[in-house]
């Protein structure tokens, strides 16, 4: 299955370049036109970028959680 992923993503990567060329900028949002819109869309995606930071770490929260050193820590209430 994997492999099958691996294959569309080289062929639709392939035939992007070969239309588009080295004219296409890495990220996304560069090569849209300039305009507001645009402005609008990196605020949101920077927006998005920095809501799913927390998200990252609540694995990590849940792991640190379960640890000795956590239960240490005396209780405020």
């Amino acid at each position: 299955m994997l492999s099958i992923y691996i294959f569309l993503i080289s062929v639709f990567s392939s035939i992007c370049y070969y239309a588009y060329g080295s004219e296409l900028e890495d990220m996304v949002t560069l090569n849209l036109p300039h305009d507001n819109l645009t402005a609008f869309v990196q605020i949101l995606y920077c927006a998005g970028l920095l809501g799913s930071l927390p998200m990252q770490m609540i694995p990590v929260f849940e792991i640190y959680e379960k640890t000795d050193l956590y239960a240490m820590i005396p209780n405020p209430l």
